[in-house]
């Protein structure tokens, strides 16, 4: 149940259910949702800061715990998308590898387009 606490207007949570990264959905099964303030379902993929661009094919993400647990997740042959500051997509390619704790990947496509991207995408 997601919605408002009995015999009151509170809500019993904010959000809905978030869903990040997953490579099988989630079963729900005999669920009620009230009320939320924000989505109900939310499904969206991880993505990482670039610190450096190393060409023909080597991305280096800024040190974070989001980004290399995020990226620990991933397997090779993964998609992969780069994205300028402005969030266009420069380039969509697939993960070849990955190394230095998650924070160095090898990507399947030349870098060379895509030097101005900022984020990681990993939808």
């Amino acid at each position: 149940y997601n919605g408002r606490r009995p015999g009151t207007n509170e809500l019993l949570g904010g959000a809905g259910w978030m869903n990040c990264a997953l490579r099988q959905g989630s079963t729900f099964e005999n669920i009620e949702v009230d009320t939320t303030s924000d989505d109900v379902f939310n499904f969206h993929g991880y993505w990482g800061y670039i610190t450096a661009i190393k060409p023909p094919n080597t991305v280096l993400l800024t040190s974070s715990f989001y980004n290399v647990y995020g990226s620990q997740q991933l397997l090779k042959g993964d998609a992969v998308w780069l994205r300028d500051k402005e969030g266009f997509i420069l380039l969509k390619t697939t993960l070849e590898g990955k190394s230095n704790q998650s924070q160095t990947l090898q990507l399947a496509s030349d870098l060379t387009d895509a030097m101005n991207a900022t984020v990681l995408e990993f939808p």
